[in-house]
């Protein structure tokens, strides 16, 4: 797994086994302003998205190891990476091949030879929806953790259990699986 590109908000995860198409997919990245993560095969490819959390994923369907498609239900059935986005980028052009990976939750679709501004005006729009999804996300965790606090200055709850909900909230929004909470009186 390579990783190239500077240091930048949104990163693409490149799962492709053909070096030249992985370097030519990297420079399309990169070009962007997004920062390129290559993985030479499936189970490389899944352990990376593990492991970076990309912004998006292009996705070949020939892998010399895991099929394409087989790698794609497994990202969507992870929690972990099931709402990164997924784009189809591969030289298979069969229509059952097409509807199988948008039927198994790939967002897009791209055929090779590719077209370049197609591709990354593509790739920009998936890293939108993305960006305004998590959006949505942090501002739905926000307005809970107002509406614990809001409820407990009304005197619905008590000030312990309004603490309690905006920690929970606070740790849902920074995605952590912990968060500690000191309170200083006096």
């Amino acid at each position: 797994m390579a990783v190239s590109g500077q240091t930048m908000a949104e990163s693409v995860l490149i799962i492709e086994d053909y070096s030249t198409h992985r370097v030519l997919l990297n420079r399309v990245v990169t070009e962007m302003g997004c920062r390129a993560i290559d993985a030479a095969d499936g189970r490389e490819g899944l352990a990376a998205a593990r492991a970076q959390l990309p912004s998006l994923i292009c996705l070949d369907l020939v892998l010399p190891d895991i099929d394409g498609v087989e790698v794609l239900r497994r990202l969507k059935r992870d929690a972990l990476t099931a709402q990164i986005p997924v784009l189809i980028v591969s030289a298979v052009d069969r229509t059952e091949r097409l509807i199988e990976a948008l039927s198994e939750g790939a967002d897009d679709y791209v055929t090779k030879p590719y077209n370049v501004p197609v591709l990354q005006a593509r790739m920009r729009v998936l890293l939108r929806t993305a960006r305004l999804q998590r959006q949505l996300a942090d501002d739905a965790t926000r307005a809970r953790a107002a509406a614990a606090i809001a409820q407990a200055a009304n005197g619905g709850s008590d000030l312990a259990e309004a603490a309690a909900q905006v920690a929970l909230a606070m740790r849902d929004a920074a995605g952590c699986d912990r968060l500690h909470l000191f309170v200083r009186c006096g």
